[in-house]
């Protein structure tokens, strides 16, 4: 594949986190393997609001991170929607979720001595751990129609908790978007957007008419 760096990136595009040492990413490799998982290598997925920041749900909810400083050394399989409007889509789905989340959340902050603890609490759009488990049965269902997925946000909006895993989030900004660009959402993925771990994303991305692989970006080259 064709190795990238940030200014190849566009808004929208899906990003494919390739296994790492760290012992999470080895962890979520490991259980995807486990079950039987044909891409056990991709343990995270997000999507790219410009060039150089990624959207993700991660453990604290909903983050952004600039793939220069806090996640340069990560290597990405990137993936690119053949549809211009969709992709703009997201990238502004993915932002507006992300500044919904931020804007619930409470930061803490504690000095002991000369160190500082900081965290975060709160926010609609927590992490699924046990969804992101559940997941690893595969994914099943239909996509949720046009309006569960309106529900859904409108939940978020009132601010109800709706959790999210890393997989789980991409592939419901596209189907919501997707609606929004007159498909339906089982047009852009026909699964329920809750039971596609990161490796079946893996493998739905290639498949799909409305995505195409544009390269890969290895660690630290930015």
């Amino acid at each position: 594949m064709e190795p990238l760096r940030c200014r190849d990136l566009a808004p929208g595009d899906v990003m494919l986190k390739v296994i790492d040492n760290t012992l999470l990413s080895i962890g979520i490799a490991s259980l995807q393997a486990l079950w039987m998982a044909a891409k056990p290598h991709i343990v995270h997925a997000g999507v790219m609001f410009d060039k150089t920041y990624i959207i993700e749900a991660a453990r604290e909810g909903i983050r952004g991170n600039d793939l220069r400083v806090q996640n340069k050394n990560i290597a990405y399989l990137v993936y690119r929607c053949t549809r211009p409007d969709m992709a703009l889509g997201a990238a502004n789905c993915v932002k507006m979720l992300f500044d919904i989340h931020q804007r619930r959340t409470t930061r803490h902050e504690i000095k002991i001595g000369s160190k500082r603890w900081r965290w975060k609490t709160g926010g609609p759009l927590s992490y699924n751990l046990g969804g992101a488990l559940k997941s690893l049965a595969g994914p099943s269902g239909s996509a949720s129609t046009p309006t569960e997925m309106d529900d859904l946000l409108t939940d978020i909006l009132e601010g109800k908790s709706r959790p999210f895993f890393c997989s789980h989030y991409v592939v419901y900004v596209f189907q919501f978007v997707g609606v929004q660009c007159r498909l339906q959402p089982s047009e852009v993925f026909e699964d329920a957007a809750a039971t596609i771990h990161p490796s079946a994303l893996a493998g739905k991305l290639e498949a799909n008419p409305y995505f195409n692989p544009v390269g890969i970006m290895l660690p630290n080259v930015r």
